[in-house]
């Protein structure tokens, strides 16, 4: 049974919680580019939330 575990080689289906490249880990709660984190009040300051911004496609007009 040791032969299929290597260390520092945790498999594929264990993906290592540290890699930043592992696109199944939580988004960082800190991260300012997720708006969808109840955490962070929807504050004027925020860029998405800038309506002078013509380049913004969640802008209306």
């Amino acid at each position: 049974m040791r032969e299929k575990v290597r260390v520092g080689d945790p498999g594929p289906e264990i993906p290592d919680p540290s890699d930043p490249s592992e696109p199944s880990e939580p988004s960082d709660p800190s991260d300012p580019s997720v708006p969808s984190d109840p955490g962070v009040p929807d504050s004027p300051a925020a860029p998405r939330a800038a309506p002078a911004s013509g380049a913004d496609s969640d802008a209306p007009g």
